[in-house]
């Protein structure tokens, strides 16, 4: 009896101790950088790093695009709003990415070889990066499509959500913008 209620003890108390320094890790960091730059989620603060392989195992991490305009796309291939909008990002893509405009589409896809038949079929010629749900719960994505807009110096200057028909003018105006702005 002694031994079980000692055991019982033990449990207790491991499981207090470890509670809160495991919710520690968990939290997305947003003390000073060298820079001194905050990191978050909210407009202006320096977007969260991640460093992702595309469909390819080629690695991009975030920060090393910085001096470019990159929009990060959270989507899936059964996501019905993400394959209507797609098609526009592609576009988007392809009239300014000699312009400093980069996309990476971070795919919430489990079954790689439909990821890749939808890429082709879709002629996606921007990095789509797999395995990416763990980037998207840093990001705080709670439905698809989901799309963060950074600036050159890695800020984020927009959050979408959803597709509306139309969206994809208001997206290309804010990427001149920025093209503009910081070439400017």
């Amino acid at each position: 009896m002694k031994r079980y209620i000692f055991v019982f003890l033990l449990f207790l108390f491991l499981v207090i101790s470890g509670c809160g320094k495991a919710k520690a890790k968990n939290k997305i960091n947003t003390k000073k950088k060298t820079t001194e730059e905050k990191v978050g989620l909210a407009k202006s603060m320096i977007a969260p790093d991640f460093t992702l392989k595309d469909i390819e195992g080629n690695s991009h991490t975030l920060s090393e695009y910085r001096g470019k305009v990159v929009l990060v796309d959270f989507w899936a291939t059964w996501c019905f709003p993400c394959i209507i909008e797609i098609p526009h990002f592609v576009k988007l893509y392809n009239q300014y990415k000699e312009r400093g405009f980069v996309i990476l589409g971070a795919s919430l896809d489990n079954n790689e070889k439909r990821l890749k038949n939808f890429i082709k079929n879709q002629a996606i010629n921007y990095p789509v990066l797999v395995n990416a749900r763990k980037v998207s719960v840093i990001y705080a994505v709670q439905g698809i499509p989901t799309a963060y807009l950074i600036d050159k110096d890695g800020r984020i200057t927009e959050k979408f959500v959803g597709y509306a028909p139309g969206a994809e003018k208001k997206i290309e105006k804010l990427i001149l913008k920025l093209i503009e702005k910081e070439d400017g």
